[in-house]
């Protein structure tokens, strides 16, 4: 299973959140788990991207959030960021996922 998060509007701090089926929270500041689940760097600047990776997945359900952390803009007016999250999961019947989310608040999560 591949997750990754990337965003359009510089000098932005989104983080990725992925929740594992049994309710463990992978996230910049708990960025590995017990089932493999790793997630890479905490980007802060920039335009991301944010990938969470584990090879053997446990069936279940995985809850896939974006989180608007800050903005490190000059002004005010460029703070709002698009965030684009797509979700590969392998194995016989591969799937991928894409959805896209507006964040415009700190602490914003989707």
């Amino acid at each position: 299973l591949v997750v990754w998060l990337a965003w359009d509007t510089d000098n932005t701090d989104l983080d990725l959140h992925v929740v594992e089926p049994s309710g463990n929270e992978v996230y910049y500041r708990h960025p590995r788990s017990s089932i493999g689940g790793h997630l890479s760097r905490d980007f802060t600047q920039g335009y991301g991207p944010e990938v969470y990776l584990v090879k053997q997945p446990p069936a279940g359900k995985y809850t896939v959030r974006a989180k608007y952390y800050a903005s490190h803009q000059q002004s005010a007016l460029t703070g709002a960021t698009s965030a684009v999250i797509w979700a590969l999961q392998g194995g016989p019947n591969p799937e991928l996922t894409f959805d896209t989310v507006r964040l415009d608040r700190n602490k914003e999560m989707m």
